[in-house]
């Protein structure tokens, strides 16, 4: 990715690839894309570029089975956007802040730990899937 960050050291970035281009790229090195933080305001796909991820994604937008929907959203509000329905929601802290790491976190049904059994809990494939979503209530969030 060094090719596409000017300072790839830093925690937050701004790359000059596309989605679009980005699915081919985790593609490539058999890994899972999950847009993150998509409802964050000024700096997000929802908060500040689209109204849809399709508009972003293109025709490749099926490859992405999980939104990761970050610390300014709700789940309920996220459930009513027609084209997440078929998409698992996941929350996750960031490491920016060691003392908030594990704020947000998903308990998963998998039999044993390994990228497979994970990526078998976000496709909600042969039982797996993502139980629930722990983290900070959007209500809550103390607004700076």
């Amino acid at each position: 990715m060094s090719t596409h960050i000017k300072n790839i050291t830093l925690s937050t970035q701004r790359s000059n690839i596309s989605g679009y281009e980005l699915i081919d790229i985790v593609e490539k090195y058999n890994g899972i894309l999950i847009p993150a933080h998509v409802f964050t305001p000024h700096k997000s796909y929802y908060g500040n570029c689209v109204d849809r991820l399709q508009d972003i994604f293109k025709e490749k937008y099926d490859k992405i089975f999980a939104i990761e929907l970050g610390l300014s959203s709700d789940t309920y509000l996220a459930d009513t956007i027609s084209e997440l329905e078929n998409k698992t929601f996941v929350t996750n802290s960031d490491a920016h802040s060691l003392p908030k790491i594990a704020r947000e976190y998903n308990k998963m049904l998998v039999k044993d730990i390994s990228f497979e059994e994970v990526k078998k809990a976000l496709k909600g494939e042969e039982g797996r899937k993502i139980i629930a979503n722990y983290g900070l209530d959007p209500k809550l969030r103390q607004i700076s």
